[in-house]
């Protein structure tokens, strides 16, 4: 590897982890198990990485890269276009058991949640809502958009306000909200004010 790629590489590791939180977050990288490793017909690229941070970045700055799958033994860093962790059906499954081996995808959702940068709370009215989205160069989303995120995965405590008007999140498997029960669809809670869900362009 080259040297200065590989100081590159480092610098990245300590400066970005790979689990970064920001006011709107678009994507997470979601571990499907240990032990797990993408089929090899999957595999679109290769790397040498020591570490599992090192192979994530790697896969950040490879075009279309949406997977990784890394030796905890060795130093084999698989990357992969397909999303090889959320297509559960067997037929279709793209990763094998493989001992001493970590797979991660990257799932893109259709909403983030913003909030109000002009308020310690980051609680907005309907209207005030609908203006973040604006501001941040999307849109108001939908009740079934924000279904598409859960579906996805996109789990959060958050309520936001979606374009009906009304106000509601996806509530995590641990059922550790207090606004609001847990649900396998949408669940509002009514609430006079809220964070967005906005749609990503």
């Amino acid at each position: 590897m080259d040297l200065c790629f590989a100081v590159l590489l480092l610098v990245l590791e300590l400066t970005f982890p790979f689990w970064s939180s920001a006011t709107a977050m678009s994507s997470k990288w979601k571990r499907r198990k240990e032990e797990c490793k993408m089929r090899m017909d999957t595999i679109t690229g290769q790397q040498q990485m020591n570490t599992l941070n090192g192979c994530i970045i790697s896969c950040e700055n490879t075009k279309n890269c949406q997977a990784v799958s890394w030796q905890l033994s060795g130093t084999t860093c698989f990357l992969s276009d397909k999303n090889v962790v959320d297509d559960m059906r067997a037929q279709y499954t793209k990763w094998e058991l493989a001992t001493s081996w970590l797979t991660y995808s990257k799932v893109n959702f259709p909403v983030a949640r913003v909030m109000n940068p002009d308020s310690e709370k980051d609680m907005m009215t309907f209207d005030e809502a609908v203006q973040a989205c604006l501001d941040q160069g999307a849109v108001i989303a939908t009740p079934a958009q924000l279904e598409e995120a859960r579906q996805l995965g996109m789990n959060s405590c958050a309520c936001g306000w979606l374009s009906n008007g009304l106000n509601g999140g996806v509530t995590p498997l641990s059922n550790s909200c207090n606004q609001i029960a847990y649900t396998e669809e949408v669940a509002y809670c009514n609430n006079t004010k809220a964070v967005a869900w906005c749609k990503l362009n």
